[in-house]
């Protein structure tokens, strides 16, 4: 079952609803495998490696609509029969104006549009050629879903020492980041701005840039999409077993181990994490979202 928000007469006291109204198909596939590279009584290393392929294409809306909408205005985020449940929807972005004489032949194609015909602001494809944009010239950007995703761990042992190393990936899959669409990517005065901004077009300084001057206005589109792949460092582990048997008789050993989590992250994405979503039904929704906190801690375990 999908589950989709629903619209209420506001007089009930509640203008939505939850409920199972659409169904998805899914499908994957998960490959796993274990080694034990070196196993001797003074050294032993253990490694595990897996990786899935998962898709869910939405088969049916119910109350014979096309698309539901669940994040924005136009849509951004929404089901849409036969495509994955996890689909990105936006304009497609065309660059920016660089002369007059781009914008005069516009006049006849229709081939963009743009809120503000001058130089230096963005425009973007106009599917339909009517001169406007509308939910006509929305199209298809991609799933947040990754094409593969899993882990790689592996554990050592050596003498007493015990080190496990914990690393998480995904390839493939984007993320919509709200964030620089609503403030630092824009022209919004009140916020701070992503460095690029500082590349802008600009008539004496930037003025073969496919960036928006300062001044432009922009609306949803691929511009804000980025890609979401990435490799982590998700956990690092270290102890130590300290065998007291032979001195203390009510003791058997103690362990001291220090653990800590998020070390590491490579990615391509401008925020601050791509495995971060703002919204409970909408995966990979980056709207000022809290990134995945680093955190460390230490133990001591006895055993009696």
């Amino acid at each position: 079952d999908l589950l989709l928000t629903l619209k209420n007469p506001a007089q009930t006291g509640f203008t939505s609803r939850f409920a199972n109204a659409g169904d998805t198909k899914g499908y994957g596939i998960e490959f796993n495998i274990t080694s034990h590279n070196i196993s001797n009584p003074n050294f032993n290393w253990q490694t595990n490696f897996n990786i899935s392929h998962n898709m869910s294409i939405v088969t049916d809306l119910g109350y014979g609509v096309d698309y539901v909408s669940t994040y924005g205005s136009p849509l951004m985020f929404g089901y849409k029969v036969g495509y994955p449940a996890n689909a990105l929807w936006g304009y497609q972005y065309a660059g920016v104006w660089h002369s007059t004489e781009e914008i005069e032949d516009n006049n006849y194609t229709h081939a963009y549009y743009t809120n503000t015909y001058r130089c230096g602001s963005a425009k973007y494809v106009d599917v339909n050629h009517d001169g406007s944009l509308d939910i006509e010239d929305i199209i298809y950007m991609g799933s947040t879903d990754p094409i593969v995703s899993g882990g790689l761990q592996n554990t050592f042992r050596i003498f007493k020492f015990t080190v496990d190393m914990y690393f998480t990936y995904s390839l493939g899959g984007k993320i919509y980041n709200i964030s620089e669409n609503s403030c630092l990517g824009t022209s919004n005065q009140n916020s701070n701005k992503y460095r690029y901004m500082m590349d802008g077009w600009h008539p004496v300084r930037n003025p073969d840039s496919d960036i928006p001057s300062a001044y432009s206005t922009q609306y949803s589109s691929d511009f804000f999409i980025h890609d979401a792949s990435y490799l982590r460092l998700k956990t690092l582990s270290v102890s130590y077993t300290f065998n007291l048997t032979k001195k203390v008789k009510w003791l058997r050993d103690i362990t001291l181990s220090a653990y800590a989590d998020n070390l590491f992250l490579l990615d391509r994405y401008n925020g601050f994490d791509p495995d971060v979503t703002s919204s409970k039904t909408v995966r990979r929704l980056d709207n000022a979202s809290y990134p995945n906190p680093r955190t460390y801690m230490f133990s001591i375990k006895m055993r009696y």
